[in-house]
């Protein structure tokens, strides 16, 4: 119905979490945080759109854990890597067996932060990034339309509380 989406419904497993289930239960049932049916309906219109990319893209759905090992790179991690923020990598480029004809690389930036986060990954310099056509295009567009990949410097701009799929156009 798109009106309601069962929030505040349950609690987690007793465990680690039963010394917080008062504070959970104050949180849950308080309505200002509860979805309404428009933010309900664009986030449901999101995920329609990560399925379409998902579907279009073979790097998205790998097969063997040697596909997985071989193309899958995260970067900005360890120690020195920024708090709330995942950047993985799936490589379709020589001398790897390619997958998409169209594509040679995709970056996913994960910002689960509050704050437009800028990050350098050597590796990007000198490429070419640009948001996938389904979000350039999709319902988040104007949110995401400052989020890019710096050719020169790589530096990498994603806007917060935002997942953002870049792709290197092929060069096959």
């Amino acid at each position: 119905t798109m009106t309601t989406n069962g929030m505040g419904r349950g609690l987690p497993l007793a465990g680690d979490n039963r010394d917080n289930w008062q504070f959970m239960r104050d949180r849950l049932a308080d309505p200002l945080l509860h979805p309404s049916p428009e933010q309900i309906e664009f986030t449901a219109q999101v995920f329609q759109e990560f399925l379409s990319i998902r579907r279009d893209a073979p790097l998205l759905r790998l097969r063997s854990a040697n596909d997985i090992e071989e193309r899958l790179h995260f970067h900005d991690t360890g120690p020195d890597g920024t708090p709330g923020v995942i950047v993985m990598e799936l490589r379709d480029r020589s001398p790897l067996e390619p997958l998409d004809a169209d594509i040679d690389a995709m970056m996913i930036v994960f910002n689960a932060t509050g704050r437009r986060v800028s990050i350098v990954v050597p590796d990007a310099i000198g490429r070419t990034f640009v948001v996938h056509e389904v979000q350039a295009g999709g319902v988040d567009a104007e949110w995401l339309r400052g989020a890019f990949v710096a050719t020169a410097n790589g530096r990498v701009s994603v806007p917060a509380f935002s997942t953002v799929v870049f792709v290197e156009p092929g060069a096959r």
